[in-house]
């Protein structure tokens, strides 16, 4: 009973749990940073794809990469995806970290955001359909018309 009551005081409470946590994502961050900055080797404060291509190449990079808690099993996907979201052939340093802090642990988010990308696209190919024959519509009406009025 007594060694149960010693680990319960042990343990600590909520508030310095949460700080913890805190300082924990904090030291994460800075490692990201710090990744960032070793892919970012022209200095220009984003990461172009040939700088990241490059860096994922080096076995060392994908450990510096596991060290940090991200899983880059996908990592051109979730590269591309970037890419594609900022419209462009680099991605600042800050989003490119941002997207990393959201990845962290969560693997399936690059399946779930290309799926809903792709979704994305599917319903603007659909809603272009839906114009196209819509607009054939109106021109078969008014050929239909010409010709019940040329009577």
């Amino acid at each position: 009973m007594f060694v149960l009551q010693a680990e319960v005081l042990a343990k600590p409470d909520q508030h310095t749990q949460a700080i913890e946590e805190t300082l924990k994502q904090r030291r994460n961050i800075e490692q990201i940073w710090k990744l960032c900055k070793m892919i970012d080797r022209d200095g220009s404060n984003t990461i172009s794809r040939d700088e990241f291509y490059e860096s994922i190449a080096s076995q060392n990079m994908r450990y510096e990469f596991m060290v940090c808690g991200l899983n880059i099993h996908n990592a051109e996907d979730f590269f591309e995806l970037l890419l594609d979201l900022n419209n462009g052939d680099e991605v600042q340093l800050d989003q490119f970290v941002a997207a990393c802090v959201m990845m962290r642990g969560n693997a399936n988010a690059i399946e779930q955001t290309m799926m809903l990308r792709e979704a994305r696209d599917f319903q603007n190919r659909v809603g272009e359909h839906f114009y196209n024959l819509k607009h054939w519509q109106f021109q078969v009406m008014q050929k239909l018309n010409a010709l019940v009025g040329a009577r």
